[in-house]
């Protein structure tokens, strides 16, 4: 499936049906947030995780799920990442570290 952007949280990129992992990103769309979106999602596809994939821009939501730093990465309800931009190898890093467990 072809990622899109959403100002949402509608999934934006599966990266195989079958999705075991929910990853959000949150961010109000600035390059650093976009950055972060793009990385995640190249290193679940390069690794051929299975995984729901949502980009959050929407300001209300990023506060109502309590986010005070973007962007932000959260794989199955736990930040795993707040405030930086990951390097491709640390976005390939988060994903393993949470499908190992």
């Amino acid at each position: 499936m072809k990622p899109k952007n959403t100002s949402g949280g509608s999934p934006v990129g599966t990266v195989r049906e079958e999705a075991t992992m929910k990853v959000e990103i949150f961010g109000a769309g600035c390059p650093r947030c976009e950055q972060t979106h793009k990385n995640i999602l190249n290193a679940a596809a390069e690794l051929g995780l299975a995984a729901d994939i949502t980009y959050v821009t929407e300001l209300a939501v990023i506060a109502q799920r309590g986010i005070l730093a973007t962007p932000t990465v959260v794989i199955d309800g736990k930040i795993v990442l707040s405030g930086k931009v990951p390097s491709p190898r640390q976005a390939k890093d988060l994903l393993l570290g949470k499908a190992a467990k």
